[in-house]
């Protein structure tokens, strides 16, 4: 949500769309005591070019003005500047107010690949009601779907995925996954608030921090960027719920809180994205509030990125006071000759 002007501006999926398909913006007052109407005129440029524009009017007796932009097809994420301008009545060319908001386009079928990826591997999706496992058939993806945790205990999969707030308060629902995982199934789990433990870590309802600590380079964030990563974070309820992990603990740790206490001893930590390995296999735990699968890009890069993931190697993740982080090699000097005055080298 962007406020300014005494305007409040709220963009599906905050400004990440699919090139190709309607972008829907509603406007509304910060307050109710306007006494006139205004008229709202808005462009959508990329780089120099307009690709759409138009006018609406915001009623002084109304509560919100959705404004729908058809955009254009993207072959490549790309970048689009929207702007607009206030003016009083039939004042369009006289505004009080102007503003701009960036809006991110992406190809659609980001998915498309992952089905070639996978190959012959066999993946499950636990869930009850949703549009995730809609979205990997219409990818192509060869996904088997179980609506229990009853029904995990006789499969046998490559890949787990655990839908949003599929756990309920029932503590044994998780074993089956831990199980699947110890005999070498890579399990990831998408946001869950209904349950107090996850995999044996404490869950905590947290305000949105001023900032996160970002292991920015791991693949599981490839293609995002710093701005993509924070929009999750601001445009959800305000609370985030994140594990809670004890000092030192064998996990990699992807985003986190940042450091609390002065030191450096190690010290418990929170984080809202994390990897371990469990037996043969491992768990990714995804606690980030991402938005619809269907329509939101940043949550299907971010299921690109975890097949992507998923499929690999599994890669041992000992306690970080174990890890040895590889120094830079010594430069070599080249050797040297003293040549005495007169001789010849």
């Amino acid at each position: 949500m962007n406020t300014a002007n005494g305007l409040i501006i709220l963009m599906l999926n905050q400004g990440y769309w699919f090139g190709g398909e309607t972008g829907s913006i509603a406007l509304s007052w910060a307050t109710a005591d306007r006494a006139i109407d205004v008229v709202v005129t808005w462009d959508l440029s990329l780089g120099p070019t307009s690709v759409a524009g138009g006018r609406a009017v915001l009623p002084a007796d109304s509560d919100t003005t959705r404004i729908s932009i058809m955009l254009p097809e993207v072959r490549t994420r790309t970048q689009c500047r929207w702007r607009y301008r206030l003016s009083a009545g039939d004042s369009a060319n006289q505004p009080f107010a102007f503003g701009e908001h960036m809006i991110h386009l992406f190809p659609r079928g980001l998915l498309n690949e992952s089905a070639k990826l996978l190959g012959n591997k066999r993946v499950v999706l636990w869930e009850e009601q949703g549009t995730l496992g809609a979205v990997l058939k219409e990818a192509g993806i060869p996904v088997g779907i179980v609506a229990s945790d009853a029904a995990l205990q006789f499969i046998r999969a490559d890949m787990i995925l655990v839908g949003q707030e599929q756990l309920k308060s029932h503590p044994f629902a998780q074993e089956p996954l831990m199980a699947q995982a110890r005999q070498g199934s890579s399990v990831m789990f998408f946001q869950q608030s209904h349950v107090p433990e996850l995999a044996g870590y404490a869950m905590n309802r947290r305000a949105v921090p001023d900032e996160l600590k970002w292991h920015a380079d791991h693949p599981l964030l490839r293609g995002f960027t710093p701005a993509d990563v924070d929009s999750w974070l601001r445009g959800g309820s305000g609370h985030l719920w994140p594990l809670r992990l004890p000092a030192d603990e064998p996990v990699l740790v992807i985003a986190q809180w940042p450091r609390e206490t002065p030191g450096q001893e190690p010290e418990p930590i929170e984080t809202l994205l994390a990897t371990k390995s469990v037996g043969a296999g491992r768990v990714v735990f995804c606690q980030l509030p991402l938005g619809s699968w269907e329509s939101d890009p940043r949550s299907q890069l971010m299921l690109v990125n975890a097949l992507d993931y998923l499929v690999g190697p599994v890669a041992p993740t000992p306690p970080p006071s174990q890890r040895h982080i590889p120094l830079p090699p010594t430069p070599q000097t080249a050797p040297s000759i003293t040549v005495p005055p007169g001789a010849r080298p």
